[in-house]
């Protein structure tokens, strides 16, 4: 994830920025489809579990969030914290239906919905 940020970073719209990282995950689709989001149901798992070290897994949640919100801090919204929520909700939301009904087309229509309405803001 780090090296495809840093590919992204190259362009200088954070709008775009976005848009890449939600074709990326749409790429990912038929993952998603079968499995749902690795790192949020691993995370989640973790939490569940007594006894585990969940300092790591939370802080990949924190740093995904974090760029989050510098995009949309970038584009110079003053609601970047609760727009990037939005943002991983609709993604984790996503994930989950398209592995809880095995039908990764979901993930996909709701990643082109979450791309109309970045370029929206």
């Amino acid at each position: 994830m780090i090296t495809l940020r840093t590919a992204w970073e190259l362009d200088p719209d954070p709008r775009n920025r976005l848009i890449s990282h939600i074709d990326m995950l749409i790429s990912g689709k038929e993952r998603v489809g079968n499995d749902g989001c690795p790192v949020g149901s691993l995370s989640q798992e973790v939490h569940k579990s007594i006894g585990c070290h969940t300092d790591v897994l939370p802080d990949a949640l924190k740093d995904h969030h974090g760029w989050l919100s510098e995009q949309f801090r970038l584009m110079g919204k003053k609601d970047a914290d609760a727009l990037a929520g939005q943002f991983f909700s609709i993604i984790q939301g996503a994930c989950l239906l398209a592995s809880s009904f095995n039908d990764p087309e979901i993930f996909v229509e709701q990643g082109e919905r979450l791309k109309d309405w970045v370029k929206s803001l």
